[in-house]
């Protein structure tokens, strides 16, 4: 018995979709390895640490960098649609210079690992405590503000039909 083309499509759509992703990751992957080795050409002290350890230490500075410049991107796009224009202005301020702040950062950090290849994170400026904890502090003000600013919502016992 055969399948009707509704079944078939949907089908069709998931393969699609998965085969899509694999060329993606498979993708990603290979640009990883062609900048490497592109890296590797360019600055002559990269061939004297194991190729495994780029792999791990450009995870290592591109994980914080990443974790929080897309929390900010998501609090950038909800502040979109605070009511409040002062809190909003104050909220873009404090986002566009920890933006500033990581972009800074990635840059320093990826410069120090292709001159010195440092295997240790104390070397590298994401990783300051400081710096760290300046960021979480920044994403909670930025939080309570935006809060104790917004309307209150109604439980849903008290809200109307």
């Amino acid at each position: 018995m055969r399948k009707n083309s509704r079944m078939d499509n949907r089908e069709d759509k998931y393969i699609g979709l998965i085969l899509r992703l694999i060329a993606l990751v498979l993708g990603f992957l290979l640009v990883l390895v062609l900048f490497f080795l592109l890296m590797r050409g360019i600055f002559g002290l990269l061939k004297y640490v194991p190729w495994l350890t780029y792999v791990y230490m450009s995870g290592i500075i591109f994980l914080p960098f990443c974790l929080f410049t897309g929390i900010y991107l998501v609090f950038w796009r909800r502040t979109k649609m605070h009511p409040s224009s002062v809190v909003k202005y104050l909220s873009y301020g404090i986002f566009a210079a920890a933006l500033a702040g990581w972009a800074y950062c990635l840059y320093a950090d990826v410069s120090i690992f292709f001159k010195r290849a440092y295997t240790s994170i104390d070397k590298y400026a994401s990783y300051s405590m400081f710096f760290l904890a300046g960021n979480v502090f920044a994403i909670f003000l930025v939080g309570i503000i935006q809060a104790l600013t917004t309307e209150k919502e109604k439980d849903w016992l008290q809200r109307e039909p």
